[in-house]
């Protein structure tokens, strides 16, 4: 299932923290996108969004990118690999559709992404 398709299945009046925070980090996995393209994609408002961004940036979970006088978000290392965590976590817990591959030692490494710790 891809990150497009993924993002339309969570479109649920009550989702946690952690729920948005994956979706957004996985909407920006690949390609940087825009406050808007988050905004219709994750079902929330701007001002919703803006304070997730502002969190996951700060954290370091997400970097910032201009493009034609455009501000553009995408996942950094740091995100992929929360993203993994999560991943890892969700089958642990609930069982839900982990990549199996994840799950190997890849899932140990710490968040700070230490090149040296793989």
């Amino acid at each position: 299932m891809n990150a497009f398709s993924e993002s339309r299945l969570i479109h649920r009046k009550y989702r946690d923290f952690f729920e948005i925070v994956a979706s957004i980090l996985e909407l920006a996995k690949n390609t940087c996108v825009s406050r808007f393209f988050l905004v219709k994609n994750i079902g929330t408002n701007s001002r919703h969004i803006k304070k997730y961004l502002d969190i996951l940036v700060q954290r370091g979970l997400l970097g910032i990118h201009y493009k034609d006088g455009r501000v553009l978000y995408k996942t950094n290392e740091r995100g992929l690999i929360f993203l993994r965590h999560y991943s890892v976590l969700k089958e642990i817990l609930l069982g839900i559709n982990a990549d199996r591959s994840m799950l190997v030692a890849e899932t140990i490494l710490p968040l700070r992404g230490d090149r040296n710790a793989r």
